[in-house]
């Protein structure tokens, strides 16, 4: 079994956990989105500002810009919550859910772009949401997985990290539903 196997199936049920707390909240409303891209900027900004000898992906930063104009859009101030960092950490992992969390925003950008054809508050919040996905960057790193054995210290430790960065995801738009 290679990483990107390991990491595929060994993160499913934190995926799937993180999926099922960003489908409650209802994107098509003011509230819901910005609860919404308040948790994604406080999973960006935490991503941005872990340590690590890896740069982060330029998308990423590009993203970080987009949420910020989408919650000002919204009328909300792009403040995110500092968060605990997962430890252990790996760049590996964070990249892992870079990618993942691009990948589920596709029901959310259908989502917004239907409401805002009848609510106009919404229209101006969809930077984020239609950023172009980072398709070479999630190929070159999925090339780099599978070429790596998915089993020893140093998968393991990428695993601990990827699941502990779906976490802090999945905690953030918990907390950001309740607020």
């Amino acid at each position: 079994m290679n990483l990107r196997d390991r990491l595929r199936t060994g993160t499913r049920r934190a995926q799937d956990s993180a999926a099922q707390a960003y489908g409650r909240l209802d994107v098509s409303g003011a509230d819901g989105l910005a609860a919404f891209l308040s948790a994604h900027l406080d999973t960006v900004a935490a991503l941005l500002g872990a340590k690590g000898k890896a740069a982060p992906p330029p998308a990423m930063v590009t993203a970080r810009a987009a949420l910020d104009a989408d919650l000002a859009a919204l009328g909300r101030a792009a403040d995110p919550v500092k968060r605990r960092l997962p430890d252990p950490d790996d760049a590996v992992a964070r990249e892992w859910l870079w990618h993942a969390m691009q990948m589920g925003l596709r029901p959310a950008a259908r989502d917004r772009a239907i409401a805002a054809d009848t609510d106009p508050a919404l229209g101006d919040a969809g930077h984020y949401l239609s950023l172009p996905r980072d398709v070479a960057g999630f190929r070159t790193l999925c090339s780099m997985l599978e070429a790596e054995p998915g089993y020893g210290a140093q998968a393991d430790r990428i695993l601990a990290a990827a699941n502990a960065w779906f976490v802090l995801f999945e905690t953030a738009a918990h907390d950001r539903a309740r607020r």
